[in-house]
């Protein structure tokens, strides 16, 4: 099991952040984790960059996709 970044300034696919994977990853504009935690199913986190007006518009989801009976509840 790989733990850690294999480079301090980049973020590359594969690459361990805390208890999440990078899944993809589109510099300046998109970046989605996968979950790597004991849950009750997959859970995904991504973190989209829109330009908006003068600055950025940072925009966070959150995606849980339920296994089982323990997932649902």
């Amino acid at each position: 099991m790989r733990r850690g970044r294999r480079d301090p300034r980049q973020t590359l696919v594969g690459d361990v952040i805390d208890c999440w994977r990078v899944e993809a990853v589109e510099p300046g504009h998109r970046l989605r984790l996968h979950a790597e935690m004991k849950l009750p199913g997959r859970a995904w986190l991504t973190f989209e960059v829109v330009p908006d007006g003068t600055g950025s518009r940072i925009t966070q989801t959150a995606t849980f996709d339920p296994a089982g009976l323990a997932g649902l509840a």
